[in-house]
């Protein structure tokens, strides 16, 4: 036997691929891979003979490329030619054509001067589907699995978007799902990936427990953790269902309960979640420690801000000697002292709070250290997460400009600014670094949420009954902050049919401009014996006087109709029959302090509305109506609201109409049907309301909490409403009895809301305790609405 020969049969017996030489060196993808890495380099060796210096190549074939190019496949391999084809040259090519991720099967054979490469691509995925998914969607899903069309399938690829798959289920509470990946093979080496699903049950938490609590019982421990025990009326929340991450979040919520209310050594010993034996959920145990519970010792200041004395801050404190510890506390006094600090210009302040635990005394001392800052103006305002939204909308609504002073109280009210709009899910305004130590950078981070809308309402309210109403509607149209609407509403007395435009910054000011159609048909027989039908058009601006005070001018022009009036109803309906044309101007002043204009809790807002009639038209008066309500919280999700209104109208060529005229009563004052208080002409069955050239109501309301789970959406409310309605126009004639009188009206009660899943839904019951014998008196008031 040759030398050659006898080196290249050694050489392959060794690795067990082949016989002799002219065989294929190859080795399975997962197997011949695990066995070179576990063969040392000294069993290569035949006896003591050196080691083969192998072959020298001089071409290379590749074989089974289908979509590759042959010099593709060759570029990855570690050995060339004019290499010699050792066992370890060849063994590196072998894993390297693998780590492509390209091949499913590789094998390498030296056939004398040619190394011969055989590839088995792996299959291009055509198509990506899921089966089985009726809980989540196909667009979540197709969100977390990072394997996409056109791309290689390699099965530790699909093994991870699997369990990816698996971890949505999870976060959902169904623990029992299983995917099963499966391929469906198609010409030209392309395959479509299928993941079946089998989705199984939610694994619900059968009951919590703890141990360790001898202030606080299982029962509020339960209310202060976010995961519920499940419950039938639980349909809506996911919160019941166990999931791992929360149970996490859940032992940090009572940690900060416990630090709250000054518990300083308490602990989380440890969180168990065991499957109950039938396998449908889990028994969740937390195991405490609460230790013993602390006081404020004493509490200093320390600032190294330069002109700036540390006791001038002190009144900004919100811990207090002597106070049970209360690390929330703590952290608004940071905040608070942050912000101080941010107006006058000093940002990036590090306020540290360091305690200071005496075990003897069961104390803790606080010292506050402020680390001396930079005065900073703003350098750069960076937008992000508005793919839709251009950046003017978003940087319109800042209150500060590059090269302005920082303010940390102008950083929270653009934040709240942009939340008002209702174009986005989240928002994020915080300062950073800027390139220079005066300059700090302002980041702003929104996602965007969906603005357009087709909706279907329904609903039903006591003073319109049933209503259904349509609309489509686009409140950031083209992403410009433009608001347009078509809708249309019809209910047991109104139909109504209108579009409207808004600029919320014309000529790119903060000067709102807008234009309304509309067309209206009110059913007025129940209250008045009448029907009104009203078309016409209205023009609108709106502009800034103050950050809070802003003003509205408007002109509108419409066409009145009061029509199907009975041979029953008052005479003073009958004489107003027929068609008026009204041409006005007016103006609202609003004047705006609340903390949020979609949940306020704190503030107030005025307006102040003058109206004249005149320019133009066949109708002629003067209006004025001003009112406001105020907020003030009493405590954790206790509210306390009074709102007042005064209203009158003077007509300058004749009575007022009675489509004029103000109504109240329903809404504006509950315990009364609406229109149910006010002059009436009581000479008929009809006892039909005539309204009134002047009115007044006022309520005062508490929101309270109620001792229901917070995920219910459920908030009580105490209250009591006033009124006044009269000076109507008319004047009786002898035979009529005409009730003109404007004496107080007087309720109270009490009132529920719901946060449905379906839309508002509000219940109230209200006694009348001042009123006429001829009022229309209403005790349920309920109203309901919803969007599909």
């Amino acid at each position: 036997m040759s030398k050659r020969r006898f080196h290249a049969c050694i050489t392959v017996a060794l690795l067990g691929l082949a016989l002799c030489a002219g065989t294929a060196y190859a080795k399975p993808p997962a197997k011949a891979s695990s066995l070179l890495q576990q063969i040392p380099s000294p069993a290569l060796q035949p006896l003591s003979a050196p080691a083969p210096a192998g072959d020298i190549i001089q071409d290379i074939h590749v074989e089974g490329a289908q979509r590759l190019e042959p010099e593709t496949v060759t570029s990855y391999l570690t050995v060339g030619k004019g290499d010699a084809a050792t066992p370890d040259k060849l063994d590196a090519s072998l894993k390297a054509l693998y780590a492509t991720g390209l091949f499913k099967d590789v094998s390498l054979a030296v056939e004398g001067p040619v190394l011969v490469v055989k590839v088995e691509e792996n299959p291009i995925i055509n198509r990506v589907t899921f089966e089985g998914n009726s809980e989540v969607s196909k667009e979540d899903l197709e969100k977390e699995v990072q394997i996409k069309p056109r791309l290689v399938y390699t099965l530790p690829r699909v093994q991870r978007d699997v369990q990816r798959i698996l971890d949505v289920y999870r976060r959902s509470g169904r623990f029992g799902a299983v995917v099963e990946p499966k391929i469906v093979k198609l010409e030209q080496n392309r395959v479509d990936l299928v993941f079946e699903i089998t989705e199984g049950k939610r694994t619900g938490v059968r009951a919590i427990k703890f141990i360790g609590n001898g202030h606080y019982g299982d029962d509020e421990l339960r209310s202060i953790i976010n995961t519920r025990e499940s419950a039938w009326w639980r349909f809506f929340s996911v919160t019941d269902y166990y999931d791992p991450d929360r149970l996490n979040y859940d032992k940090e919520l009572l940690r900060k309960f416990y630090l709250n209310e000054g518990y300083v050594d308490f602990r989380v010993l440890s969180a168990v979640a065991e499957l109950t034996p039938d396998h449908d959920d889990f028994f969740l145990t937390f195991t405490i420690e609460e230790g013993p519970r602390y006081k404020f010792g004493k509490i200093n200041i320390a600032s190294e801000i330069k002109g700036l004395k540390a006791e001038d801050l002190r009144q900004y404190l919100t811990t207090q000697e002597g106070d049970w510890y209360d690390a929330d506390q703590i952290d608004k006094t940071i905040a608070k002292l942050t912000t101080v600090l941010g107006d006058m210009q000093y940002a990036f302040v590090n306020i540290v709070p360091n305690p200071e635990r005496h075990k003897d005394k069961m104390t803790v001392d606080l010292n506050y250290d402020i680390k001396e800052g930079e005065r900073v103006y703003i350098g750069r305002i960076d937008v992000s997460g508005n793919e839709r939204t251009i950046d003017k909308v978003i940087r319109r609504e800042m209150q500060l400009a590059e090269g302005d002073p920082f303010s940390t109280t102008k950083i929270h009210r653009s934040e709240q600014r942009l939340k008002d709009l209702g174009f986005f899910e989240t928002v994020k305004v915080t300062p950073v670094d800027g390139a220079q130590p005066d300059r700090a950078n302002v980041k702003v981070e929104v996602k965007e949420k969906s603005t357009g809308e087709v909706a279907i309402g329904a609903g039903f309210s006591s003073t319109d009954g049933p209503l259904g109403d349509f609309s489509i509607s686009e409140h950031n149209f083209m992403g410009k902050g433009q608001d347009v609407r078509l809708g249309a509403t019809v209910s047991g007395r109104t139909k109504q049919i209108d579009t409207s435009f808004t600029e919320p910054y014309f000529l790119n000011r903060d000067l709102s401009a807008g234009v309304d159609l509309f067309r209206i048909q009110t059913d007025n027989q129940d209250l008045s014996s009448y029907d009104t039908d009203s078309t016409g058009i209205t023009l609108r601006m709106g502009y800034p006087l103050s950050e809070q005070l802003r003003q509205r001018l408007n002109y509108s022009f419409h066409a009145d109709g009061i029509s199907n009036v009975p041979s029953t109803a008052s005479l003073f309906i009958l004489d107003q029959q027929g068609f008026s044309t009204t041409s006005s101007v007016g103006q609202e002043l609003t004047y705006d302090t609340r903390d949020s204009k979609l949940d306020p809790t704190l503030g107030f807002i005025t307006h102040l509305n003058t109206d004249i009639a005149g320019a133009g038209g066949s109708r002629k008066w003067f209006r004025v109506r001003m009112g406001g309500t105020q907020y003030y919280p009493l405590a954790e999700g206790w509210i306390l609201s009074g709102t007042g209104e005064v209203g009158e109208i003077w007509g300058m060529n004749g009575p007022t109409k009675i489509n004029e005229r103000f109504f109240i009563g329903g809404d504006t004052l509950r315990g009364f049907e609406y229109a149910g208080i006010g002059p009436r002409d009581l000479t008929n069955v009809n006892n039909d309301a005539l309204g009134g050239d002047r009115f007044s109501r006022g309520t005062i309301e508490l929101t309270t909490p109620l001792p229901v789970p917070a995920e219910l959406g459920l908030k009580g409310h105490i209250f009591s409403d006033a009124g006044t309605l009269g000076q109507n126009p008319e004047k009786a004639i002898p035979g009529d009895v005409l009730a003109n009188d404007e004496s107080l009206h007087v309720s109270v009660g009490v009132g529920l809301t719901w946060a449905s899943p379906f839309g508002p839904v509000r219940l109230d019951f209200a006694e009348p305790i001042l009123y006429k014998t001829y009022d229309k008196i209403e005790h349920i008031h309920f109203s309901f609405g919803a969007k599909f």
